[in-house]
């Protein structure tokens, strides 16, 4: 009996992290990092290779900096409208299908 009752609680605990695990794991990761170096510009201005190098690694490095933010821009963008459409979807549902201001009073009235 013991150990039927521990093996209940343990798949109510597994259970319960498996429904937090979904949630959590759509929470906003936090700030992207873009991974770009920066070139370290040569001590010698007067060296026309090393010149040379650093400008095409300041290309790369400017190159790798748009594509970072036209990336994130445009998910930026995805995601502003999936919200806007989320919210037309709600609204809609509202006019629809419910009897607001009746059913659901804003600000709620006080419960008696």
């Amino acid at each position: 009996m013991l150990q039927s009752i521990a093996f209940g609680r343990r798949s109510l605990a597994v259970l319960l992290l498996g429904c937090l695990a979904g949630p959590l794991a759509a929470a906003d990761p936090g700030p992207l990092l873009h991974g770009c170096t920066a070139p370290l510009r040569p001590a010698d201005d007067r060296n026309a290779v090393a010149m040379q190098r650093f400008l095409a690694e300041v290309d790369q490095y400017r190159q790798c900096i748009s594509d970072f933010v036209d990336t994130n821009y445009a998910a930026a963008d995805r995601h502003r409208d999936a919200a806007a459409a989320a919210a037309l979807e709600w609204n809609g549902f509202v006019r629809d299908s419910l009897n607001a201001p009746q059913d659901f009073p804003w600000p709620p009235r006080a419960a008696p």
